[in-house]
């Protein structure tokens, strides 16, 4: 079933944000409110002629656009670099996938979202800017998938659930990753004082 993974997902998040997060940060309410917005938006559609588009692809899409502006204009450009890379990689697999299935050897939600997530790994450090660049760079993937295959008559909607299925999946596993690593880095700064205090009393 297409979107049982982006709904559990977007949930789970809603849920955390709501009863876990300290009821004083400031972002709670927004990003409770925008999670919500994002879930509901899901089912409707809005059409552009022969184009398609997905209520909550527009949200995403504004909301990554609305941070990248806020960026200096260095930082602004390499997000924009790093975007065209994901969103290179996106479209070409799902081109792949249409022309030449057979290479597609297991399910393509995971095989996609690995890769996504192995690139948006290496192109930056930063937690909050992993997400971004990899929301933003998948949907102007799928904007230009649906513009190569519109000469060929295929329907197609920009930001269906099976595209939310495999985002929030790749998502889920960046924000994972970044948790392994800000746990990796507080362990770090907390043993080294005491292998150092150790050497120290040895001494």
């Amino acid at each position: 079933m297409e979107g049982i993974v982006f709904y559990w997902i977007s949930w789970s998040i809603w849920i955390a944000v709501t009863f876990l997060l300290d009821k004083k940060n400031k972002i709670r309410y927004p990003l409770s409110l925008g999670v919500l917005l994002i879930i509901i938006g899901s089912i409707y559609t809005l059409d552009f002629g022969e184009f398609s588009i997905s209520v909550t692809a527009l949200i995403i899409l504004s909301l990554t656009y609305y941070f990248i502006a806020r960026l200096r204009k260095a930082g602004a450009i390499y997000v924009f670099i790093c975007n065209l890379i994901i969103l290179l990689a996106y479209c070409s697999f799902l081109l792949f996938e249409l022309f030449d299935p057979v290479w597609v050897v297991f399910d393509r939600k995971w095989m996609l979202s690995i890769i996504l997530v192995y690139l948006t790994l290496m192109v930056h450090e930063n937690h909050l800017m992993r997400i971004l660049i990899i929301l933003m760079g998948t949907l102007n993937g799928e904007v230009l998938f649906a513009l190569i295959i519109r000469q060929y008559q295929f329907p197609y909607i920009v930001g269906s659930l099976a595209f939310l299925d495999v985002v929030s999946m790749a998502a889920a596993v960046i924000l994972l990753w970044n948790a392994l690593e800000y746990i990796a880095a507080y362990l770090e700064s907390y043993v080294n004082p005491l292998v150092k205090e150790k050497q120290n009393y040895h001494e």
